[in-house]
């Protein structure tokens, strides 16, 4: 992976965010990626297995931050997706 050939869009990102547990977070942000033509469908499942065997989340000061990911074979375009 190049970093130069990472998209981002900004359908990719959230802002005022409002769920009320990380998978309904990680749910709105997939389906954007889905919708943009960047994942397959079976992103979501992998990211939530991979997420409850290893998880990303990290306490930093006062905001948790996490930075979940999954497998490349579900991925079509790599990308980036943020929710705050």
């Amino acid at each position: 992976m190049i970093l130069s050939e990472i998209v981002i869009t900004e359908k990719s990102i959230v802002t005022d965010l409002k769920v009320s547990d990380k998978k309904e977070a990680l749910k709105i942000l997939t389906d954007s990626l889905f919708e943009q033509g960047f994942i397959y469908d079976s992103f979501y499942e992998s990211l939530i297995s991979r997420d409850e065997n290893f998880p990303t989340g990290l306490e930093a000061f006062d905001i948790g931050i996490a930075i979940p990911h999954t497998e490349p074979k579900h991925v079509k375009q790599d990308s980036i997706a943020v929710a705050v």
